[in-house]
């Protein structure tokens, strides 16, 4: 590894969990765009075409499930997804 990455690395360690969240952002945004300039969106040769066309994953908090009922837990879904099991394999005898 060259001197100035690892000096870099080095410094990023110094900095808060939340100042290297920030920096990773940064990073990922700036080489994307670079990316996105640089290749014209061509496809890297090797890559799936979808991995260029998918944008990286920036605020991870986008995966949260809004959908999930408040009054529902995960055990009463556990036990529904039991149930219509049960309910295949005797549905298949």
């Amino acid at each position: 590894m060259q001197s100035t990455v690892q000096d870099l690395i080095e410094a990023s360690q110094r900095l808060t969990p939340i100042e290297q969240l920030q920096l990773l952002t940064a990073l990922t945004e700036s080489v994307y765009h670079a990316s996105l300039q640089s290749a014209g969106n061509a496809q890297v040769q090797g890559t799936p075409h979808t991995i260029n066309r998918t944008p990286p994953v920036i605020d991870l908090d986008s995966f949260v499930a809004d959908f999930w009922p408040e009054n529902e837990t995960a055990d009463e879904f556990s036990e529904f997804i039991y149930q219509q099991r049960q309910a295949d394999r005797l549905a298949d005898l």
